[in-house]
Formats: C-alpha cells, structure tokens, sequence
C-alpha cells in the first residue's frame, strides 16, 4: 500500500508529522506539540487549501494558490502570510508576513525522498502560526510535486 507520510525534524526532535488519511485523496493531518489539524485542497481553476482544526472541526486558515506563483494564507484572525517561490524552477519557497518580511524559507533538497531545509528569521520563532504555516507549505509544495508527477507520466 502507498503511504504518504513526512516528518518535519532538525534531524534529531521531531516537530511533526504529515499524513495523509486516505491513498488517493487530498485531505490530510498534521499532529504537532501546537495541536492538531488537517488539510484539504479543493477549487480546480482557483484552487486553495483549508487548515481546520482536528479537534473542533472548524477552519482558522485558507491558503489560496495562484498557477505557478505562490498564494496568500489568509488566518481568521486577519493576519496574512505571502507564498512565494523564490526560484524559477520552484525548489525554493518563502512566507512573508504583511510587511514583506521573510518568515521562513524552505528550499527541497535534490533527493529520491520529498526532503527540505527549513530556514526561520528570528520573528517566525515567536508566531504562535508557525507551524501551520510550514506545514502548510510542506504540504502545497508535496501536492503540486505529485501532481507533476502525474501529469509526466500521463504525457509520456
């Protein structure tokens, strides 16, 4: 059986883990020592991703995605985080917080396995949203990977 499963680490303490609940689906769960949520991608033409709460069952975030540019993870609190990517050929990414001030990088790493290094500027460590917003990525970043992926094969 195929199973879609990552760790975020520093190599040595676990941060958390991402898991996708069914083989063939979008939807997926993030446990953390900050909770636990889940992710679902949906739209097709404006295609977004909802973060919902494991426990109460309610969204607190969206990630919209634009077509090969990054989005905007809108909390519903009202803060705002800009993805970009920030290389041509999309193996480096970054969030921005309002300000246009790099929260955190990630940078995937050439490997048979989905790998990355995560890069935090000194005010990321202090936001409560942190995780979620790396997770987050992870998980776009893993998505439109898969999704190329598929798109190859079925051109081939």
């Amino acid at each position: 059986m195929l199973l879609r499963y990552h760790e975020l680490s520093d190599g040595s303490q676990l941060f958390s883990t991402l898991r996708w609940l069914k083989v063939f689906s979008s939807l997926a769960k993030v446990e953390s020592s900050e909770g636990a949520f889940t992710f679902k991608r949906g739209g097709f033409l404006k295609p977004y991703v909802s973060l919902r709460d494991a426990d109460l069952g309610t969204d607190f975030a969206m990630l919209n995605l634009n077509f090969f540019s990054g989005g905007t993870l809108a909390f519903a609190d009202g803060r705002q985080f800009t993805f970009t990517s920030s290389s041509f050929w999309g193996y480096e990414w970054c969030f921005k917080d309002e300000n246009g001030s790099v929260m955190f990088s990630i940078r995937k790493r050439a490997s048979l396995k989905e790998c990355a290094d995560v890069v935090l500027s000194p005010q990321a460590k202090r936001d409560k949203r942190l995780m979620a917003a790396i997770a987050v990525a992870w998980y776009a970043i893993v998505m439109a990977n898969e999704e190329t992926a598929v798109a190859v094969a079925a051109s081939a």
